[in-house]
């Protein structure tokens, strides 16, 4: 695992996840080079910290699709426009509802088997989605 905080096993699995994802070196530098002292003290201190560095860099990529998205730059905007076999979902749990990610099976008409991943501590749905796999398995 690259170690980017130090002995901080969420933070770094966090980083190396952004990596895999497709993230620039530049973005994660820029998010997490002001909280390197903060991590220093333990993951839960500084959690919202970097809730809060990682939601702004996630805000400013989408102001800068949007601005290229309006003056016509269509590859820059990137993922935003790609169409991708992935939408948002909602699935019933008794009182509640899940947040999901669908993605349809591929060269399939009909019925096609359903399968339903459930991630823990270490992830979230949009990880799982960006790390590959579910573009395999519909395949």
């Amino acid at each position: 695992m690259f170690r980017y905080f130090g002995n901080n096993y969420p933070w770094n699995l966090a980083v190396d996840l952004a990596i895999e994802m497709g993230a620039r070196i530049g973005e994660i530098e820029e998010m997490c080079a002001p909280l390197r002292e903060v991590a220093q003290r333990g993951s839960d201190e500084g959690t919202r910290q970097f809730a809060a560095s990682w939601r702004a860099m996630a805000d400013k990529l989408c102001e800068l699709a949007d601005e290229d998205r309006a003056r016509g730059r269509l590859l820059s905007a990137g993922d935003q426009l790609a169409l991708e076999n992935c939408e948002r979902v909602e699935i019933p749990y008794g009182d509640e509802r899940l947040a999901g990610l669908y993605v349809r099976a591929e060269g399939n008409q009909g019925r096609a088997p359903l399968l339903v991943q459930i991630n823990g501590l270490d992830s979230t749905k949009e990880m799982k989605y960006r790390v590959g796999l579910p573009h395999w398995l519909p395949r």
